[in-house]
């Protein structure tokens, strides 16, 4: 996440990039934790508006196991919301006895719902998890991912897997769309811009990469 800071003297604004990572669990991509979607999340924070003792801030869902996760940022106060998301047939993809405590309820209204709540309290919303396109090109995809993108409010971002599907694509809602391609052979790298002053998210991007091992010995234990 980039903060724009606006300059009284000059037209032009400083970006600032926040880097953070939280200790609390969440369900950004992992699917038992996205089949948190019934749970009923509430922020944990030291009642103060974005202090460093409550950089990372996740609602108590299932089990410990939190419906989304909010990074906060205390040099300007700016807070990035990820919420998570699983396949809605998950229980025929998994031995589905190890589901309990947990059960899997659709996908877009579970983002929508926490999505909701937390637009109220964050500055951007990511949603992250695991649906992927299923066909279409890189700009133009179809399947369920891009249905829970067309179909989302309150969110920024959406972020997918599962299919191994290359994705990069502004929805005409707005909602900026990637997946990667699987097994390590893509990785994007998403910028969200958010305008101090006013909280808002101004600009969206992504690029994906093709990862290089040029300059790197293999692993002798992985090669044999």
């Amino acid at each position: 996440v980039h903060t724009l800071t606006p300059s009284p003297t000059l037209p032009r604004k400083r970006g600032r990039e926040m880097r953070a990572q939280c200790s609390a669990p969440h369900v950004a991509a992992h699917d038992r934790a996205a089949a948190h979607t019934a749970a009923t999340g509430r922020e944990r924070n030291d009642g103060n508006a974005c202090t460093r003792t409550d950089t990372c801030q996740a609602g108590e869902g299932v089990s410990g196991i939190a419906p989304s996760t909010t990074i906060c940022r205390a040099k300007d106060g700016v807070k990035l919301a990820m919420v998570g998301f699983s396949n809605d047939d998950l229980p025929t993809l998994i031995n589905p006895a190890g589901l309990p405590p947990f059960h899997v309820e659709n996908s877009t209204a579970s983002v929508n719902a926490e999505a909701a709540r937390l637009a109220r309290r964050t500055d951007a919303v990511v949603a992250m998890g695991h649906l992927g396109a299923t066909a279409g090109t890189l700009t133009a995809p179809t399947g369920p991912l891009v249905d829970l993108a067309d179909a989302v409010s309150n969110v920024d971002a959406v972020i997918g897997d599962h299919t191994d599907f290359q994705v990069l694509t502004t929805r005409p809602n707005g909602v900026l769309v990637t997946e990667n391609r699987s097994k390590g052979i893509r990785f994007t790298r998403v910028r969200v811009v958010v305008n101090t002053a006013t909280k808002s998210v101004v600009y969206k991007t992504a690029d994906f990469h093709k990862p290089w091992n040029i300059g790197v010995t293999p692993d002798r234990r992985i090669q044999a």
